[in-house]
Order: C-alpha cells, then sequence, then structure tokens
C-alpha cells in the first residue's frame, strides 16, 4: 500500500497543479512566453520539494534550486528520471534565471506550451515516485498528522513566509 502523502506534500503539489493550469498567457510575444517560464519554473520547484520530501530526500543546502531536486531525485531513483527531463527542467531552470536575472526574454518558439510540458513531465514523475498523478490529486487527501490538525478539527492552515 502506497505511503499517504504528507500534508506539505499535498499542498504543495496541489499550488502546483493550480499554477501550471492557470491560464496560459496568450500573448504570442517573449513577454508573454517569459511569464509563463516563470510560472512553470515555480511550479516545477514546488512539485520538486513535495516529491523529494516525501520520499525523505531533501537537499541539505541553505539555498537550494531546481538542479538541487533533480540531483536528489537522480541519486535516489537514477532509472526514474528521463534524460529528456532532466534536460527539460535544466533548461527551463537556465531560462527562468536568464529571464529574472539577465534580462534575456526566452525564445517564444521553443517555450510556447510550457506550462503543459512542465505539467506532463511532473505528473509522470508524480505518477511513477509516489503514485500520485496531479490530474487527480483532488481525490488523494493528504495525511493530517494530530499535531497539525486545527483545534476545531478541521484542515491546518497554511504556513506563509510571515507566520
Amino acid at each position: 500500500m502506497p505511503k499517504k502523502l504528507k500534508v506539505a506534500v499535498h499542498t504543495r503539489l496541489h499550488l502546483s497543479r493550480l499554477l501550471l493550469e492557470r491560464e496560459r498567457n496568450d500573448a504570442m510575444n517573449a513577454s508573454g512566453t517569459a511569464q509563463d517560464v516563470i510560472v512553470s519554473h515555480e511550479a516545477a520547484v514546488l512539485a520538486l520539494t513535495a516529491i523529494c520530501d516525501q520520499m525523505d530526500c531533501l537537499p541539505h543546502k541553505s539555498r537550494v534550486s531546481l538542479p538541487d531536486y533533480l540531483e536528489c531525485l537522480r541519486k535516489l531513483r537514477a532509472s526514474t528520471l528521463t534524460a529528456d527531463e532532466i534536460e527539460f527542467f535544466l533548461d527551463l531552470h537556465k531560462t527562468r534565471v536568464d529571464v529574472q536575472n539577465r534580462a534575456i526574454l526566452p525564445e517564444s518558439q521553443r517555450w510556447q506550451r510550457v506550462q503543459e510540458s512542465t505539467f506532463a513531465h511532473l505528473d509522470r514523475l508524480s505518477t511513477n515516485l509516489l503514485n500520485v498523478s496531479l490530474s487527480r490529486l483532488d481525490s488523494e487527501p493528504g495525511q493530517v498528522p494530530a499535531a497539525a490538525a486545527s483545534p476545531s478539527g478541521g484542515a491546518p492552515s497554511i504556513r506563509t513566509a510571515s507566520s
């Protein structure tokens, strides 16, 4: 029987899914594509963090980026990551860095369907590693530890950076 998802893992996967399912920027220009690249990158980081957390293989560094999560998964289950997935995520990371840090806009043609591609790769990884499909995530609630439940018995709140 598969291990139940941790609450934080379920939350991250769900947020990743919501980001990737948001309406795509239909402007076929580099600025619109840049927005989609940034959103897709952040969704990938959320999902890869969740997968690593569930598998107890989070990177042990003070500053962690997308390639660090890929490396942890590669060390843990090398056969699960395909060369295409590694190349896709590393290209996504490099493109996001170029946009954010160097103001280099992405090639619209190359990244035209970045959200859909990111979703497909993450869905495959989540299904293969956690036995959880992103597209059916709502029907698979996470495990709520007793300490995390609120006194009223409701779901725990999502912690923010200020909490």
